[in-house]
């Protein structure tokens, strides 16, 4: 049987045994207008909440209007996506840019930090090499759990021409969040593109 979406004239073929029996209430996947089917197989426009809407590539009703995403939530996807991403890269080549130039000293915890609603930071003291001077810094990553114990050895990363601009080496204080940003931009990317071309490739028999 085919149906014909009231507003944007595109036509569906489906199975009549979904229709037949009772009214079926359909999201158009081209202009997402909704609409019912009569079981006389006539439709008319619906503006109700819930709704089943036909997949032409499933080839199948879903029930209910849950885990849809109408087209505009795939290009915020899209849009989030790619700021996300692009921050991560940024954030890798900022953190590059710093190592590069920065040099290396053994420091201590000397006390952890508790910072408000983002856990505990630890706070660092190591000598630089220039000037032989002590430095004391808390660095800009917390956590809960605290990743750090009070007198704990660690590797501190600082720059030569100011030397309170310092880090803790490791994964999780260099490269956690532009690594998570970059994932999760990354698969947002992905798969809001993946919901623009499927929709966009989609053709009615």
């Amino acid at each position: 049987m085919k149906v014909q979406c009231p507003n944007c004239k595109t036509r569906y073929k489906m199975s009549g045994s979904k229709t037949s029996e009772k009214e079926s209430k359909v999201i158009c996947p081209k202009c997402l207008t909704r609409f019912s089917i009569m079981p006389d197989f006539k439709t008319k426009k619906d503006t109700s909440a819930e709704y089943d809407y036909y997949l032409p590539r499933n080839k199948k009703f879903v029930s209910t209007a849950t885990g849809h995403i109408p087209q505009w939530g795939a290009w915020i996807l899209i849009f989030v996506g790619a700021l996300l991403l692009m921050g991560g890269v940024w954030w890798f080549v900022d953190t590059q840019r710093f190592l590069a130039k920065a040099q290396s000293s053994p420091g201590i915890v000397i006390d952890l930090i508790e910072i408000e609603d983002a856990g505990t930071a630890p706070k660092v003291r190591f000598r630089e090499k220039t000037e032989n001077s002590e430095i004391v810094f808390v660095s800009k990553s917390s956590s809960s759990p605290p990743a750090h114990r009070k007198g704990q050895s660690v590797t501190v990363f600082y720059e030569p021409k100011n030397p309170e601009n310092a880090t803790i080496g490791g994964f999780y204080s260099l490269w956690l969040f532009p690594t998570v940003f970059s994932f999760v931009g990354a698969m947002s990317l992905i798969y809001g593109i993946g919901l623009v071309i499927s929709r966009s490739t989609r053709h009615f028999k």
